[in-house]
């Protein structure tokens, strides 16, 4: 069963004309999603309903909001080529998108390299201790060999 299987999708739903407006084949999209073979056709023919997580993907990878696939695509004086506001659109939206990476990739790298110098640290008291331990042994050892056992 496809995650996205549910009632028939809401005509309205302009999947196939997105994907074509940007050039893009059906292969290409599952290939970039990681899909199975045959689950974009089931979408864009409205055999099953998308779930808003995928319809988020699919308006990202197509440069456009979630509400623009319930449109349409812009039609375009030169073929590929995006307009002016559309331009500005898709750099916000790119800025938009570093800006939720950076906020969330920088503290789980921050997080790591913490994490690492505990690690360091850590092993460097263990070897410490080890080598504390190993000299305790020899000592023992040492002493062991020197004493004399007790007759009875």
């Amino acid at each position: 069963m496809s995650e996205d299987e549910g009632a028939p999708t809401d005509p309205a739903i302009h999947l196939t004309q997105w994907r074509l407006h940007r050039g893009l084949t059906q292969m290409q999209v599952q290939q970039r999603f990681g899909w199975a073979e045959g689950r974009l056709s089931k979408l864009e023919s409205g055999k099953v309903a998308p779930k808003p997580a995928t319809l988020s993907a699919l308006a990202r990878l197509y440069g456009c909001d979630m509400g623009d696939l319930f449109a349409p695509p812009p039609a375009e004086t030169d073929k590929g080529l995006f307009g002016i506001s559309e331009l500005r659109r898709l750099i916000t939206r790119v800025q938009q998108d570093m800006a939720e990476l950076k906020s969330f990739v920088i503290p789980r790298i921050e997080a790591i390299e913490g994490q690492l110098a505990q690690v360091d640290t850590l092993s460097e008291a263990a070897a410490k201790n080890a080598d504390e331990l190993a000299e305790l042994f020899a000592r023992y050892a040492s002493h062991m060999q020197r004493a004399k056992p007790v007759e009875e």
